[in-house]
């Protein structure tokens, strides 16, 4: 019998309905374009030691179970209304999701831009519905619904600063996703997964996991989401349920765009760089008992994420002291919004658009070398919004439509 491929690998992660109660999943649920994918069971065994004349050793005890799965997937796929399928491991490493809506507006008098509330009032405070502008682009404002729906022919007005008005002049259609991030809290609860992975020819699967992941854009390269999940294992009968792989899995059919042409800015100014890696950085942690209360008999209920320590990491040239001073920004802890964007709005796989409304330098920096040039790699914080209701530290738009 040959052995196996090395990148014969499958991984499928859903949204489950009980936490730490298996969900059942099927070919939908392992399409993507996914690579680096890896199954990492953890059983450890208990050595027994016992007292002995001479020094042979006594059969181990198998401990409590975890299994830890890690892979990457392109941005790629999702449409108008239906989830990327990337979507559930992004709700599964403390995100929610809120569906987009678009509407189609006359020319805008003044202005209205991201970040900006509409409403259909020239006062805000009387105003009946209401939105948050993610995009604007020519005949159409992109926005996160906040109350009631906006209707064919009403006069939008835009609170930001400068103010700006608009007339709709159709109905809002759904236009992807926004996810927010989530805290713990105590009616509140980041959602968790069951994962399975299938890997050279055995099907390992997890139940109450919650992950981690980091957005990494590099030239050249597509946006890549790099997932990490971790929680108990499922075992039946002490074997794993299946060794076969995954059969009908949908392709996607649309090629993502490279990070190249495309906006970054940071400190308000556009740096010269070849990467961008945002990392959510979740502080995963594996709940043990000793009751009957654990998933599946593995020894841990579902995993929790106890803490974020979300940063970004860039690679910018160095510019002119008169440009950007890093060192007196550095020391001065002045915070500052970074904002990037993959593909165009009306592309067939939509736009992605990160940002963090409040960065901030982090630790030390040096200087690098790029072919000769110099560069300052640096890291930043990404801090919640002053005065913000928290959880803002950083937005991750999916825009269709």
């Amino acid at each position: 019998m040959p052995g196996f491929n090395t990148r014969d690998r499958q991984v499928g992660v859903k949204v489950e309905a009980s936490v730490g109660v298996a969900e059942t999943l099927t070919a939908a649920e392992f399409r993507g374009n996914l690579k680096d994918v890896e199954a990492i069971p953890n059983i450890p065994k208990y050595e027994r030691a016992l007292d002995h004349a001479t020094l042979s050793k006594d059969a181990a005890l198998t401990g409590p179970a975890s299994l830890t799965v890690k892979f990457t997937a392109e941005a790629v796929g999702g449409g108008i209304a239906s989830p990327a399928p990337w979507e559930d491991a992004l709700l599964g490493c403390g995100f929610k999701s809120t569906q987009l809506k678009v509407i189609t507006i006359g020319s805008i008098t003044g202005t209205i831009k991201r970040g900006d509330t509409i409403g259909n009032n020239v006062s805000q405070g009387s105003a009946t519905k209401t939105g948050t502008v993610v995009a604007v682009v020519a005949g159409k404002i992109y926005y996160v619904p906040v109350l009631s729906a906006f209707i064919s022919s009403d006069n939008i007005f835009g609170y930001g600063s400068p103010t700006g008005s608009c007339t709709a002049s159709g109905a809002p259609t759904n236009a992807g996703r926004r996810f927010n991030l989530v805290s713990r809290q105590a009616a509140v609860e980041p959602q968790s997964c069951t994962v399975q992975c299938y890997q050279h020819g055995q099907m390992h699967t997890g139940a109450g996991h919650r992950g981690t992941v980091k957005f990494s854009y590099k030239h050249g390269e597509p946006l890549m989401l790099m997932f990490e999940f971790q929680g108990p294992i499922k075992l039946t009968s002490g074997t794993s349920p299946s060794s076969s792989p995954i059969t009908g899995i949908a392709a996607l059919g649309v090629p993502p765009k490279v990070a190249r042409g495309f906006p970054l800015t940071s400190n308000g100014i556009t740096p010269i760089t070849t990467s961008l890696e945002v990392d959510v950085a979740n502080v995963l942690t594996l709940r043990p008992t000793t009751a009957d209360n654990d998933v599946y008999g593995s020894g841990y209920l579902d995993t929790t994420i106890t803490d974020r320590q979300p940063k970004a990491t860039l690679d910018p040239e160095k510019p002119a002291l008169a440009t950007t001073d890093f060192q007196l920004i550095n020391t001065a802890g002045t915070t500052f919004p970074l904002f990037t964007q993959v593909g165009a709005l009306g592309d067939t796989n939509g736009a992605f658009i990160l940002e963090s409304p409040c960065a901030q330098f982090q630790g030390d920096y040096g200087e690098g070398d790029r072919n000769g040039m110099v560069t300052v790699p640096h890291d930043l914080k990404l801090c919640g919004v002053p005065g913000g209701a928290g959880d803002d530290e950083l937005i991750f738009d999916h825009v269709v439509g």
